[in-house]
Parts: C-alpha cells; structure tokens; sequence
C-alpha cells in the first residue's frame, strides 16, 4: 500500500509506526479518518495484524461502517471487526452465553415504561421530591431519571455511590439524589428478577464477564488481539473499563482523539481521557496532527480563541491552517432583532449562495438546543428552503426497510444481515404495502454492508443503511441540527444560530468543568465550517448592558464590532447580514463553478459503477482536480490521490472531460 501524496511527515509518522500502542492527538479537520485506517491497513498489509484479529470502534455504526468501508477499499482483505462500544459488548455477552451454555439475557425494550411502573408504586413521599403529578409532568420527571440512571452506569456508579455524589456533580438536591437512588435500586432487582439487561448494562457486564471468566477471558484475547478507538475523547469509565478488560496484558491499541473536542460529560466521557491513556500506557508513542486540512485560516483562528487551553504539554497543541486565505469568506456576525429575523437572515443568505450553484446540502444551521430549530424550520418551510436532519428518514432505504421489517420479531431483527438479503431476494413473495421490487441500489448498498461487517444484524443495518449510500442526485436539503449533532460531520457553509448571552454558556454552566464544556462544544459547532461560518445573536431586555453575545465569544468582541487594535469601535455591534456575506468574487465563483460541474461528473460515472460519488472520487481529489484545471497542470501533475476504483481508462475518459472545462480569464495560466 503506498502513501497518498498529501500525507503530511505527521500523518506518516502516526500510519508508520511501529509500537502498536500510539495515541494520535487528531484536531478538527486534520484527517483523523485517513490516518487510523491507513494505519490499520499498513499493519495488516505488514502481516502484523491479521484482519479478523482487528476490532475498530466508533461512537456511531455508521461511523465504524466507514472505518471498515475504507480499510477494504485501501488492501484487498478480508473484512476487519467494526462496531460501537455497545455492539461489541453485546456479541460479547452472546458469546459467554454459548460459552457456559445458557440462553442470553433479554433486552429491556422500554426502559422508561418499567421506571414509570416502579415510581408509580413508590411511596407518596419519594414521589413528592420530584413532584411526580400529571401525565406530562410524569413524563419529564420519568426522561430526567431515565437520564441520570444512564450517567451512573456510564460512571460506575451503584445506587448507593450515586446518591453520594450526584448532588455535587449533577443538577438534582439530596433528597432527590436519594430518592433516585432508591429508584435506581428497584430498577436494577426489577431486571435481576425477571433476567433483563438495558442498553446500559451491556458494557459493564460484557467488562464483568472478562474479568470474572478467566477461561472465557482467554478465549476471547485470542479471537480479538488487535484495538482501534475512534473518538476517544469521548469513552465514558465503562466503555474504558471495557477496552482494559479486553486487552490484559497487551499494549496492542491506537486510540485517536482530541480533548478539544470532548463534549459528552453528560454521559460519563472525561476531557482527560487522552492524558489518562498515556498515563495507565507510559510506552505509547504520541502523535500530535496540528495540520488543519479543512477550514480556512479566519474559521481556524476565531475558532482556536474559543478552544480551552489543553493543561498538559504532551497532547497540547496550535492548530495550523493549510488552506489559503480568504477574506471574501471567512467568519460573520450578525446581530439580530430576533429570533424569526435570525432565520431569514439564515434563509436569505442560503438562498443567495444557492443561486450561485452552492447545493443546499453543503450548508448547516446549527443551535445550541433543538427547539432553537422550529423557528427555522417554519421560516425555511414558508421560503422554500428544503431541510432535513441527521440521521432523518430521507432515504427511501430505511424507510423501506423499516416497513418491510414491520411485523419481524425482535429475535428476527438481531440475524444477520445475510437473513435480510435471502428475503429480499424473494422477490416473487408479495410484501403488503411494500413495492414487490426493493429500491434501486437496496440491495446493492446491503452487499457492500455485508462485505465489511458480515456479522450486522437486521436492526443495526436498519440503523446505517442511509449511510452507506448517499446519492449525491437525491435529497438536496440544508441540515438543521444542534452543536452536539453536528459532530463528526461538516458544510461549506455553516450558520450557528442563537449565541446568545443568555442560551450559550448560561447559568446552567457555573462550574468550571460546564463552563469549559461548553467552550469545546462551541469550538466543535464553529469548525465544522469549511470555507464560511455565520455567528448570530439577538438582544435581550434582561441582559442590561452586557454585549448580546455569548460571553463564550468575548474573545472574538474585536471582530464582532468590527475594529481591531489599530482603530476605534464602530457606533453600533449590529452587522448588516447581507453586505458582509455578498457575492464572492471572480475566482470564488469559477473555483465552485468547476467544483460543481466536476462533483456532478463524479456522481454520474459512480452511479453507472454502483459506487459512492466518494469511493470513485475522493472529496479532496475533486478539491486537487479543480486546482489543477484552474493551474492548467491536470496533465501533467499527478491525477489522482486517494481513488482505488478508477482504472486507466477511465483515467482517459477523465482526462477528456477536464480538457472540455473552460478556465475563466481571472485565473492565469
């Protein structure tokens, strides 16, 4: 396996090394992805690590499914172990089962309709601390301790350990603390009896069943030698506990993460969890990516004054941007009467770069919480503006396959994907309110799920199906989500919504660690911009005469009002949302004007191949190929980087196509 040409000495660095315990410190946009699987592929390539020894996990199945999709198209090998902390620790537990021959516990279906059931036979007083009357007072109250039982798992904390320091870290009195405790104990001598386990349960009694079964331990480090942990900013104690149980004594693990970017304290996951790594792993070679490949240098640097500063030297570091600048673009605020005139603004300003061939889908609107969203949802719904939401039901996969799977019963949904298939395949059997014939590409997309992770259920596939392939012709829409579900993923073009004084580092963020939360999740919101960021906030009577911004922005006030060091503050902080986000220039225009003529090619001969537009074309060989057609040197620079499926002659048929581009006068040969 060679090396893409774009790697940088770090990259390299971290992919080539050869003590198979490494910490990779990865920032936003500096190709974290591309270094964990090339690392896993050049190990397997060396022999180091045969494939089906290899488990990579992510937060997300859709997000290992990528891990293990992108590994098979850099080797030919057979397919690698990917999944979530809780898939794994689920196959785990089904595998001790068979070990001492026993039936698998169930799962609990509605955890919150067992805990209504319990507190609805407490005692009048434990009901009381929570105010527990009323359907919809019974419904939150049910959600919040839903919700803290959770964290306590995540924690490790038993009932009794939670009532002593739930209090202190979490927003509840004493009395409820022990109220839920209480709770929590029923709950779990509700399950014990009835022999159920929650979603929750699954990685602590999966760590449990390795540290008490020596015998099953054994077997289990020698069916799975080799660890690869995506985001692991974001492992709670449980889901560590867990990793340590399964390795022992090797040292044979990668974990990438970025402390920056640890923003799911809510459910367990420490901000130290990379110090703490190379602390419990003192022999680990550390590799820290500064590079930041996506953003311009104006999102970088606004962004990197909101970043906390990392306390410990060894993972500590200053994000450098390897993108040129632009001042056409870069970062605007916009200080707005309310929250309806924030989204026009946002509509307004979508639409006018839509107008210039900007598809909606490369552009966001992201708030601090989901009900910020319906006011934009409603103004973009009366201006047209289409929308969707991550992990929504856009794709006629899942919906397909959600109807088709209806009636199937919950033991049904856990076989393996290979079952859904076989009866897919049975076209000539007549589904009810079902076509007879599946979608096209259906049951293409269920292959190549199959090829790397043989061993999906029903329901998981169900779960990622939409990712696995997104037509780039299909649902063209601006995504509306909140900072937390924009992780991972990134826009052109991203307007951040309601910073407010009074809705962004709130009085819910007090404590330090909140505080500093708060300031990563913002850090994460702004750098999933790649080449323009939006910031808006409206006035409020109740600030008085604090700035109507965040105070989490204070660091960027001398850009908000618009003056630097050198010259006096303007009379008002109000932006005029329009002038500053107008028309980009000459070669602003013919940069995304060949993007999207090239873009559209793409998807064009990925579809007559049965591929993603990105297998065919990688998103950073389309950025490489408009350069080089803008320079003239697309035939005599290297072509292609990071694309495995284009043969020679569709390297001509490309070639052709780049020649019949016309390069406006603004660029000079």
């Amino acid at each position: 396996m060679k090396h893409p040409n774009q790697l940088t000495t770090k990259q390299r660095a971290a992919i080539d090394e050869d003590n198979p315990t490494v910490a990779i410190v990865a920032p936003a946009g500096s190709g974290k992805t591309t270094v964990l699987t090339q690392r896993i592929a050049r190990r397997i390539e060396s022999k180091e690590t045969p494939p089906g020894k290899v488990v990579a996990v992510s937060f997300t199945r859709a997000a290992a499914y990528q891990i293990g999709e992108r590994v098979y198209q850099l080797i030919d090998t057979t397919p690698i172990n990917v999944g979530t902390f809780h898939s794994i620790a689920l196959s785990t537990i089904k595998r001790f089962a068979e070990f001492e021959q026993r039936a698998t516990p169930s799962i609990v279906l509605d955890t919150k309709q067992v805990l209504k059931e319990l507190l609805d036979q407490a005692p009048p007083s434990q009901r009381q601390a929570f105010h527990y009357t009323g359907n919809a007072s019974k419904n939150t109250i049910i959600k919040k301790i839903s919700a803290e039982i959770s964290w306590a798992k995540s924690c490790t904390l038993d009932p009794q350990r939670y009532a002593d320091v739930a209090p202190s870290l979490r927003q509840v009195t004493h009395e409820q603390a022990e109220v839920l405790s209480q709770v929590f104990s029923n709950y779990e001598s509700y399950k014990t009896r009835h022999r159920l386990m929650d979603v929750d349960d699954l990685v602590t009694h999966a760590a449990i069943r390795l540290q008490q079964n020596k015998a099953f331990a054994q077997v289990e480090r020698f069916l799975f030698r080799h660890f690869y942990v995506d985001e692991f900013q974001d492992a709670n104690r449980s889901q560590i506990e867990l990793l340590i149980a399964y390795l022992g004594e090797s040292r044979d693990v990668s974990v990438v993460g970025d402390p920056s970017q640890s923003i799911y304290g809510w459910n367990g996951a420490i901000e130290s969890n990379m110090s703490d790594f190379i602390d419990t792993f003192p022999e680990a070679t550390v590799v820290v990516l500064s590079d930041n490949f996506r953003c311009t240098p104006e999102i970088v640097f606004a962004a990197s004054k909101i970043m906390p500063i990392v306390a410990d030297e060894r993972i500590r570091y200053q994000v450098n941007p390897t993108r040129p600048s632009d001042s056409s673009l870069g970062v605007v605020f916009h200080h707005l009467k309310d929250e309806r005139e924030e989204a026009l603004v946002c509509a307004r300003t979508i639409n006018s770069l839509h107008e210039k061939n900007v598809p909606y889908s490369a552009m966001a609107v992201l708030s601090r919480t989901n009900a910020q969203l319906h006011i934009v949802e409603e103004v973009f719904s009366s201006l047209r503006v289409p929308t969707k939401s991550p992990g929504g039901t856009n794709s006629t996969f899942s919906r397909y396959l959600k109807l088709f799977t209806k009636h199937w019963t919950a033991e049904e949904l856990q076989r393996r994907v290979a079952t859904l298939l076989a009866h897919l395949s049975e076209s000539q059997e007549p589904r009810s309110n079902l076509s007879s014939t599946p979608p096209a590409g259906l049951l293409q997309a269920l292959l190549r799920l199959r090829r790397v992770q043989p061993e999906i259920s029903v329901a998981e596939t169900i779960e990622v199906i939409d990712k696995v392939r997104e037509s780039s012709g299909g649902h063209d829409a601006v995504t509306l989500t909140t900072f937390h579900g924009a992780k991972g993923l990134e826009w052109y073009h991203v307007h951040l919504i309601g910073v407010d004084r009074s809705r962004v580092s709130s009085v819910k963020a007090r404590q330090p660690q909140v505080l500093k939360e708060e300031q990563r999740l913002l850090y994460v919101a702004m750098t999933r911009a790649s080449d323009s960021l939006h910031i808006s906030f409206t006035s409020s009577a109740k600030q008085g005469t604090s700035p109507p911004w965040s105070s989490l922005l204070d660091p960027l006030e001398e850009q908000i009002v618009g003056r630097t060091p050198d010259t006096a503050p303007t009379a008002s902080p109000r932006v005029d949302p329009l002038k500053r986000s107008s028309p980009f220039n000459a070669q602003e225009r013919a940069y995304k004007d060949l993007t999207t003529k090239i873009n559209l090619y793409r998807a064009q001969e990925a579809q007559r191949r049965g591929l993603l537009p990105e297998e065919y074309i990688s998103n950073s060989d389309v950025r490489l190929l408009v350069k080089n057609v803008l320079n003239g040197s697309f035939r005599s620079d290297p072509l292609l980087t990071n694309s495995s499926y284009i043969s020679e002659s569709a390297h001509r048929e490309l070639l052709d196509f780049l020649g019949t581009l016309d390069v406006p006068k603004c660029f000079s040969r």
